[in-house]
């Protein structure tokens, strides 16, 4: 099923842009690869996190909705990469039931 747009909102309802980098199917299903730049992203203050939602749109317009919770800090700041670990990838595996029109979540990875 072809992806339509890949958004990132904010939750103040800000966009934020998503480059679709690879799309692929097979009789198993498809996968998706997406890249989001966050160099302009303003680092969070003390003790605060940024809620954000990725909104996958597929061509059917069916919708996958993903909730993340991250904390950004200044491109600069070393001090804080041995606090956490950098997401580099989510992976998140899906089912669509027969004759339904939403999917299933069965299992995420944070990589």
């Amino acid at each position: 099923m072809p992806v339509r747009s890949v958004t990132i909102r904010t939750i103040d309802g800000d966009e934020i842009g998503v480059k679709i980098v690879d799309q692929s199917s097979s009789e198993d299903g498809a996968m998706y690869s997406f890249q989001w730049d966050t160099n302009n992203c303003n680092p969070d203050k003390k003790r605060k996190r940024s809620k954000l939602q990725i909104n996958i749109l597929f061509q059917d317009n069916m919708k996958l909705e993903i909730p993340l919770q991250i904390k950004f800090y200044k491109s600069d700041d070393q001090n804080h990469l041995s606090w956490g670990q950098q997401l580099k990838h989510i992976n998140i595996e899906c089912e669509q039931k027969s004759g339904m029109n939403c999917s299933t979540i069965i299992k995420k990875c944070f990589l």
